[in-house]
């Protein structure tokens, strides 16, 4: 792992946006307790998946969605 000029801790929508936007300028690194993004949907319940194509994120591909 390289050095990280930022840590994020959380890759919901907030942590996930401010980490594209950091990125710009620096490293960052973000962790994340669950083993895939949007998984368990209580974490991004109250986003909708199109919220996430302005963002640049892909949707997650799970068997559940």
């Amino acid at each position: 792992m390289s050095k990280s000029d930022a840590v994020i801790i959380g890759a919901g929508p907030s942590g996930l946006y401010l980490a594209r936007e950091l990125s710009k300028v620096m490293n960052v690194t973000i962790f994340e307790e669950d083993k895939m993004l949007g998984i368990p949907p209580h974490c991004t319940g109250l986003v909708n998946l199109d919220s996430l194509k302005p963002l640049s994120i892909s949707p997650p591909h799970h068997k559940y969605l």
